[in-house]
């Protein structure tokens, strides 16, 4: 009975293998099987049917065994039937042995109690026991061997047990366990029925009888046969839950019933925690089977938290028993759980564990293999497949991941990697094992670019599978590699189409980085977003951020932001925010994101650039000098930082030490494509607008850091670079000053000889000399040209230096001009005059700042501000806000802050609208203009004017009164905003979409479209703003209400807050500063005529223009005019000639241009008769001058 035959037995039941993905984890544990669930389903061919179909079934274990355990009279209530009297005196030790026995298996002991069996059973196998003894003993040994696994072993014990003790209960249900293990269901159900006839409430009986059930609808008839007070007992929630599990797969009912169990009591049934873990872990799995690297949402993440405690309660529990070396599947899936949540390295330590505990389950050897590579421990994944080789072929998926290892080495690797994959494509069948070697062959064609294989196989695969999107995704890769864009897109387009029927992670994130890689943020960051955990830092989260960023989602990037910064955020992350408050105007925000990364994380050099430019743009001259200080040697850090800092330097002014900066990473980066390329972009963009050119200044006389070429008497040039003596050489022309040759050649200058040797005598002749920016510059060109490095943009050509370096001064010129400048510009200023572009718009289009392009505006006849359409509904509707009620906010835009420092009312504008905001735009852009004055920048510029002669647009310098002025009008403004404007973040532009915000960006301007964004945000907010364009757009697209200066001028003189007398002095500055359209009455013409001493000059001339009939309506020009003219006549005093000569002016600008003069004069004498009519002397006298003047 206890002889050898009773060893342990490995489980035979295998469930089936899912290969669903070669990076993919598995848990299957077949032993873990519920052992009842095995046998039944061996009994059932539909059942077993159903379950090889589906994976998630396969990976529950245990769901059931906690509650056979139960149902074993080896449990503590078992000595509550022990007869009182038995056929041996020594009953009562024997029982006592066989407690310790029993309580051995509930330790998770088994072999222990085996032992303990084994030597009583020695005892007392030749002694007439009593049958009860013999019962408990062999009941004992059937547990203990199902603890173990071996449930064929248990059932032989049962139903030996069974009969000492044929009249038990628990004998009996011990009796239908047997015949479930040994696969005799239907007579395990006809002993369960038994027993219920006798006992309806026997809680074991009810719970067998649950499980064996054969159809859900089975199950459910059952269930609602048991009273409720019954089904919250352990064994029936447990036994229900598991039914629901095996038979429909109901992880959501399974849940719920197994965490009845769990609570229905308050000691722990480590097999119910490890069941209801492997159910929450595999509730997770059922939506997303791909475990390296999936990304869980919140409430997934919670359920795997949850499934880990419960499998670390239940390994706890178990350490330093026998039954821990069966939870091998337990510690396997604890590690899947922790390695979705991220932990990877906790992972592979639970992989590492189930493999040491069960080393020849192969699924545990190919976890470590996965975690081992995921984590860079490639040498640990080599040697685990050396040891699988040794005893076994290597299955087709470790195979690949072999393969995978070998094409990352050396040639003699990649060889052997391309054999193995070879071997695994050639299969006929197209199952994962040979698609994933398929498409690691195509990426082996692509790394040594043999595109005709890549596609010939490419193509065989997809007429083989049509609808497979990895193969589309590896075609979008060929052709990718050929640069072939549009027809990459092609494909990706059709990929999206069958985006649907994407049902693995691997393969979606495939899809997405090559989106990512596209360019097309708008379509890859849903897909991220199904499969990206933001919580956890990786290169998915960040590319899911990023393409966010670029879409132009920002709302959604701040969301996440939030949620990420509990955890501490990265510098990338901290970037991306800080240039979204940036976009929204909101620059304290952004100064304070960065500032806040820097208290966790101090010293970041990239951080601290991105600070300081922003210090630099809203004015902050001390925290940029401050960084400066901190950086002033700075030249170890990513070319592109260095770059950053240089035109940060470029700007504040510092040219030299911007390119003293750029050439010492020049001169340590000879092999840096990056670095040579952008030096000559560094070098052709800088300061391209100035008079003098410190780098092609000719140099007459050689100093340290001068380049010199010298001619020897052969005809042979040489060029050096001297060379202080305390630097060391790293260019081969370099010269230490210190050297012999170095010595003759300091301080020379151009054309000198010098003998380099006393006894050979021989002579050179310095032939040029320039500086070593502008030797670096045609180094790197002549680098470019000869090794044909492809740098994008760049125009090469050969350079020839003549004596003064003219010819290089004239090439540089040549590249930057544009042979189709004027004609561009033709073309843009006709659409500012069709009224077709807002005024920061023309600045862009025209590559002027708004500054400049203002005065342009203001300054050329040709060209004006048009500020209104001169309309009357126009006006009426700007008339009607109460703009001094103190209700009412002024959004200030920059066309409308330069007006009112023109006309030098921001006094009279801030005493009476207090409330004023201005966006951060427009705030920034002062300050820099400030800054680039002050550094001398726009000293050194050219500015425009567009001519009177031909209307052509020509360039002139700057004339120093002019830069002083402008300077003094910018700081005055500085300050004015600084002590009494708001600033508000344009946060309703976080609403827009991208494709509209970018639309409305084109369309306004950045600063504008700030501006008109703040003005949606309050129904009290009232856009002040003299681009009628603007003006007209943003009340159109976004509803913003608003007025320019001339409707303030007036609300103003309405509320008695200005006088008549200064109204019109406003308007006729206006009128000068050619606004357009400006609306006058008679005061304002006769206040101009009187500025010119009643001669028709300069003021008058302004006024006149704008009664021309072609610019406003013809009866408002026709009845201001007769007002006019009245107000003339009534001036009697008034020079007879200066007063006809006045009257023919305005006859002259009211009908010019007009096409039907007559019918204009006719309305105008039809105006002058009704308004003289009560002085019909005067009348009669300008109707005969009409009359003259028609002649």
């Amino acid at each position: 009975m206890c002889d050898d035959s009773c060893a342990k037995q490995e489980n035979v039941f295998k469930g089936d293998i899912n290969n669903s993905e070669v990076n993919a984890l598995k848990i299957e544990d077949n032993r873990h099987f519920t052992v009842i669930q095995q046998t039944i389903n061996q009994n059932n061919p539909s059942i077993v049917n159903n379950i090889s179909t589906d994976e998630l079934t396969n990976k529950i274990s245990k769901e059931l065994l906690s509650g056979i355990k139960l149902l074993l009279p080896a449990q503590s209530e078992i000595s509550e039937q022990i007869t009182a009297t038995t056929a041996v005196d020594l009953s009562d030790e024997y029982n006592k042995i066989i407690d310790n026995a029993r309580d051995q298996i509930n330790s998770h002991n088994p072999n222990k109690c085996i032992e303990t069996l084994d030597n009583l059973y020695n005892r007392i196998k030749d002694q007439n026991i009593d049958n009860f003894i013999r019962f408990r003993i062999l009941t004992n040994y059937g547990a203990a061997y199902l603890d173990l696994g071996n449930q064929e072993e248990c059932a032989k014990y049962f139903l030996d047990a069974f009969q000492y003790s044929p009249e038990l209960e628990k004998a009996k249900i011990n009796k239908a366990l047997a015949h479930v293990f040994l696969k005799q269901n239907d007579q395990a159900q006809v002993i369960i029925s038994e027993i219920l006839k006798n006992n309806p409430v026997c809680l074991r009986a009810l719970s067998l009888h649950i499980q064996l059930s054969d159809s859900r609808e089975e199950a459910d008839r059952r269930v609602m046969e048991i009273p409720e007070n019954i089904k919250i007992e352990r064994e029936i929630s447990m036994a229900i839950g598991g039914a629901y599990l095996r038979i429909s797969n109901d992880l959501s009912n399974a849940e719920q019933w197994y965490e009845k169990a769990k609570d229905a009591e308050d000691d722990i049934n480590i097999n119910i925690l490890a069941t209801l873990a492997e159910i929450k872990l595999q509730i997770v799995l059922k939506a997303n089977t791909a475990l390296i690297g999936q990304q869980a949402n919140e409430e997934q993440r919670s359920k795997l938290k949850e499934a880990v405690d419960l499998f670390s309660t239940v390994i706890e529990k178990t350490k330093n028993t026998d039954f821990y070396n069966s939870i091998h599947s337990w510690i396997n899936s604890r590690g899947v759980a922790l390695g979705i949540l991220g932990d990877l390295r906790k992972a592979k330590n639970d992989f590492q564990e189930a493999r040491r505990l069960k080393p020849d389950e192969i699924m545990y050897s190919k976890n470590v293999i996965i975690y081992s590579i995921e984590t860079g421990d490639e040498n640990e994944a080599k040697n685990i497949i050396n040891d699988i080789e040794q005893s076994l072929e290597l299955p087709a998926d470790i195979a690949i991941l072999k393969a995978q290892i070998l094409l990352n080495g050396k040639d003699a690797d990649k060889k052997e990697g391309i054999k193995i994959i070879q071997g695994l494509s050639k299969a006929e069948n197209d199952d994962l094992n040979t698609k994933s070697a398929n498409r690691l062959m195509i990426n082996v064609y692509l790394e040594n670019n043999d595109f005709e294989k890549a596609i010939k196989l490419n193509n065989e695969l997809i007429d083989k599978n049509p609808t497979e999107i990895a193969y589309l995704i590896d075609q979008a890769r060929i052709l990718k590699k050929q640069n072939l864009n549009n027809d990459v897109n092609t494909v990706l387009d059709k990929a999206l189409k069958d985006l649907q029927i994407i049902s693995d992670i691997k393969t979606k994130k495939e899809l997405a980085d090559l989106l990512f890689f596209n360019q097309r943020y708008s379509d890859c960051w849903p897909i991220y977003e199904t499969i990206t955990d933001v919580k956890i830092e990786s290169i998915q989260r960040y590319r899911f951020i990023f393409s966010l960023f670029k879409s132009g989602l920002y709302k959604k990037v701040l969301e996440l932001v939030e949620l990420i910064k509990k955890d501490g955020i990265p510098d990338y992350i901290a970037e991306i925010e800080s240039v979204i408050y940036e976009e929204i105007g909101d620059v304290p925000g952004a100064i304070e994101t960065l500032k806040n990364y820097l208290k966790k994380k101090p010293d970041h050099f990239e951080i601290e650039l991105s600070l300081a430019n922003l210090y630099f743009r809203s004015g902050d001259k001390n925290s940029i000098d401050e960084f400066l200080n901190k950086y002033n040697t700075y030249i170890s850090s990513e070319p592109k930082n260095i770059f950053q800092l240089a035109f940060l330097l470029q700007e504040l002014g510092q040219d030299k030490e911007a390119f003293d900066l750029i050439y010492n990473l020049w001169r340590n980066n000879q092999n840096n494509q990056e670095v040579l390329s952008n030096y000559i972009f560094f070098f052709l963009l800088r300061n391209k607008k100035e008079k003098d050119d410190f780098l092609l200044e000719p140099i007459e006389q050689s100093l340290i850091g001068s380049a010199i070429t010298i001619e020897d008497e052969e005809g042979s040039v040489n060029e050096h670079l001297l060379l202080d003596e305390k630097d060391a050489p790293v260019l081969p022309e370099e010269l230490a000053v210190s050297s012999k040759l170095g010595k003759l050649l300091i301080n020379k200058k151009r054309g000198e000889r010098i003998v380099l040797d006393d006894i050979s005598e021989q002579k050179l002749k310095i032939i040029n000399i320039q500086n070593k920016y502008l030797f670096a510059y045609t180094k790197t060109l002549k680098i470019i040209n000869e090794h044909r490095v492809d740098v994008d943009g760049l125009i090469s050509f050969k350079t020839k230096l003549d004596d003064n370096g003219q010819d290089i001064k004239n090439k540089l010129e040549k590249v930057a001009k544009n042979d189709n400048r004027k004609s561009f510009l033709d073309s843009v200023i006709e659409l500012y005059k069709i009224k077709r572009l807002t005024t920061g718009v023309l600045a862009d289009m025209t590559g002027k700042d708004y500054f400049e392009t203002y005065n342009l505006l203001t300054n050329t006849p040709q060209l004006g501000l048009y500020c209104s359409d001169g309309t009357i509904a126009e006006r009426v509707e700007a008339l009607s806000y109460n703009l001094l009620d103190d209700k009412y906010s002024l959004i200030i835009d920059l066309s409308a802050l330069f007006t009112i420092f023109k006309l030098n009312i921001q006094n009279i504008v801030i005493e009476n609208y207090p409330k004023i905001i201005i966006s951060n735009a427009t705030k920034q852009f002062i300050k820099y203009q400030v800054q680039e004055y002050k550094n001398g920048i726009k000293s050194r510029e050219r500015g425009y004017v567009y001519t009177d002669d031909n209307g052509e647009i020509r360039y002139m310098d700057i004339p120093n009164e002019m830069i002083e002025a402008n300077q003094k009008l910018l700081e005055s403004m500085d300050d004015w905003i600084e002590k009494n404007c708001n600033t508000e973040p344009a946060v309703s532009l976080l609403e827009l979409e991208s494709e509209r915000r970018d639309k409305l960006n084109k369309i306004l301007g950045k600063s504008f479209l700030e501006t008109a964004m703040i003005a949606t945000q309050n129904d009290n907010y009232i856009m002040l703003s003299d681009d009628y364009v603007f003006r007209t757009l943003s009340k159109n697209d976004l509803k913003v209400k608003g007025i320019w200066t001339q409707v303030l001028l007036m609300n103003l003189l309405d509320k008695n807050k200005i006088t008549d007398e200064e109204y019109g002095g406003f308007v006729l500055q206006l009128l000068q500063m050619n606004y357009d359209y400006i609306t006058i009455n008679e005061k304002v013409v006769i206040r101009a005529i009187e500025r010119d001493n009643w001669n028709p000059e300069n003021n008058f001339n302004f006024v006149s223009k704008v009664l021309n009939a072609n610019k406003t309506s013809p009866v408002s020009a026709s009845e201001i005019l007769a007002n006019v003219i009245y107000e003339i006549w009534k001036k009697t005093l008034l020079n007879e000639i200066k007063r006809n000569s006045i009257f023919t002016n305005l006859l002259n600008n009211f009908v010019q241009n007009y096409p039907k003069r007559q019918e204009l004069i006719n309305l105008l004498i039809s105006k002058i008769k009704i308004r003289f009519a009560l002085t019909p002397i005067w009348r009669d006298e300008i109707l005969l001058l009409v009359s003259h003047w028609k002649k």
